[in-house]
């Protein structure tokens, strides 16, 4: 049960993409808080553990995050 939800979520998530914004996903990445989460449930859905983030935003240079997150893909 636990990889059910994001195996639906992966399954739906192409088409219902490419229907609102005219592309096709190549790609899915998430992103998981390892002070709060495991990751477990996207384990059991067979993501791949992809490394660790900078902990910084897309437009953020300056900020030096002291709690960096795990990506998966």
């Amino acid at each position: 049960m636990r990889g059910t939800l994001p195996a639906i979520v992966l399954s739906r998530l192409p088409a219902d993409w490419a229907e609102r914004y005219n592309i096709v996903a190549t790609l899915i990445e998430t992103v998981v808080e390892t002070a709060r989460c495991t990751g477990a449930i996207y384990r059991a859905s067979s993501w791949t553990r992809v490394g660790i983030t900078q902990g910084k935003g897309r437009y953020d240079r300056h900020t030096n995050e002291t709690n960096p997150k795990r990506t998966s893909g």
